[in-house]
């Protein structure tokens, strides 16, 4: 396994360090207040002859473009480095935890609509209820979270979706943090949790033209070479590519009143039916409920809604999986449905 590097930026990382070694490390924070930059802001005032905006080239701007992971003050310098090296829990608290068992619904679409409850826990609160410590790999799409954490006394990568930030949507930012995870947890032959709950990648011109559909195809890249053992879960909706991505994996678990399809409902109406409106009736067509999920191989388990059966589940997934099961899922749901 390769070794975990980190690095605390105090005032001034600046020059060939912060574009060296600086900035090259697994995991990196920044000293609140500290001058943090490529060129020093003297530098940059003197040899163009403009003054810098305020806050430029500091640690907060430097935190603000995701550039650092985290911005801290002297005193929590040595908590924050023990947490990175699993020395200290640096537990998350969830929003949202799972409710009462809820009753059978009658059609897919009411499913959709109890996946999409504002109440529901997403993706970022079942790494709260799931890990016992976690460490942020920062990014600015705040859809898209990734950590260093611990499930149990597993150290591992996970990224996980928010669906209650801002639209729930992920940008092409969202991705590349995704990416970098998987990287990380490929350096460092870390095994990888992801936890799936979005309506789909942001589809506005500003997401196609910082190339949505790219970063997505570089982010099952990134999952399809991984050489550890990978596990995502589908806590709610699980919509088109935005969440295809995140769930190639070796074990694919759904729970038990999430969907998972590879377009929302209001996308596939407004393709086949020329009508958006029409999505509870596509809905049950796209065959996404955890029911027809794992009758069509799709999933590997259906999983209870509750936070001991999902974290059983997770366990034996990573305890059973063998990496390369991505692929052999994917053949198995093929054949079966080419014959």
């Amino acid at each position: 396994a390769g070794l975990l590097a980190l690095a605390v930026h105090r005032s001034p990382t600046t020059g060939g360090v912060f574009a060296s070694y600086g900035s090259l490390v697994d995991v990196r924070a920044a000293v609140a207040g500290a001058t943090v930059g490529f060129a020093g802001p003297r530098v940059v005032e003197l040899t163009l002859g403009t003054r810098l905006p305020p806050g430029s080239h500091t640690a907060e701007s430097a935190y603000a473009a995701g550039l650092v992971d985290a911005l801290i003050d002297e005193e929590e310098e040595q908590a924050w480095v023990e947490a990175v090296l699993g020395l200290r829990p640096a537990p998350l608290t969830p929003r949202f935890s799972p409710g009462e068992e809820l009753p059978p619904v009658t059609s897919a679409w009411q499913e959709v609509h109890r996946a999409r409850a504002p109440g529901r826990p997403s993706g970022f609160d079942w790494a709260a209820l799931l890990c016992d410590s976690w460490v942020d790999l920062h990014g600015v799409d705040p859809v898209v979270r990734a950590g260093l954490a611990r499930f149990e006394d597993r150290p591992l990568v996970v990224v996980a979706f928010d669906r209650h930030a801002a639209d729930g949507r992920p940008t092409p930012a969202g991705f590349r943090l995704a990416q970098r995870a998987a990287a990380t947890a490929a350096r460092l032959r870390l095994p990888v949790l992801t936890l799936i709950d979005t309506p789909g990648a942001h589809m506005g011109p500003e997401a196609e033209a910082g190339g949505i559909a790219g970063e997505i195809a570089r982010t099952m890249a990134a999952f399809d070479t991984a050489g550890e053992v990978s596990v995502a879960v589908c806590v709610g909706e699980g919509g088109s590519g935005g969440a295809l991505a995140l769930g190639h994996t070796d074990r694919l678990l759904v729970l038990e009143h999430a969907v998972f399809s590879v377009i929302a409902p209001e996308g596939a109406a407004a393709i086949l039916e020329r009508d958006a409106s029409k999505a509870p009736e596509v809905a049950e067509k796209l065959k996404l409920t955890s029911r027809d999920l794992l009758a069509l191989g799709i999933v590997d388990e259906v999983v209870p809604e509750r936070v001991d059966a999902v974290r059983a589940a997770v366990r034996r997934a990573f305890d059973e999986a063998q990496p390369g099961d991505r692929l052999r899922r994917a053949d198995a749901a093929t054949e079966r449905w080419v014959r």
